[in-house]
């Protein structure tokens, strides 16, 4: 992966595969309901969480995504470090030239 809108959704991909109640506690949850839903044009990008007819919103600011990713988290009892995320730099075109 190498944005955190790919991150969101491969996080929220795999606790949904992990979670067979997934949909019923992200629509009861206030938060998470706002940034899960099944139409996904209230929202300026998404991604559809494997083939379940509910998308969630890719749009936000990276600060806005990791929120996300926390809520997500704790609604499902994962532990702290249960999601990690590795950074890398980003090679420029000169470093690759060399």
């Amino acid at each position: 992966m190498t944005t955190w809108a790919e991150a969101l959704d491969a996080i929220a991909e795999a606790i949904y595969s992990r979670n067979p109640d997934f949909i019923e506690m992200v629509t009861e949850d206030e938060y998470l309901s706002r940034f899960i839903r099944q139409d996904a044009g209230v929202f300026y990008n998404s991604a559809e969480i494997l083939d379940t007819g509910y998308f969630i919103d890719t749009g936000t600011n990276t600060n806005s995504k990791r929120r996300l990713i926390a809520a997500l988290g704790s609604t499902f009892n994962l532990a702290h470090d249960d999601i990690k995320a590795e950074l890398t730099a980003k090679k420029t075109t000169d470093e690759e030239d060399e």
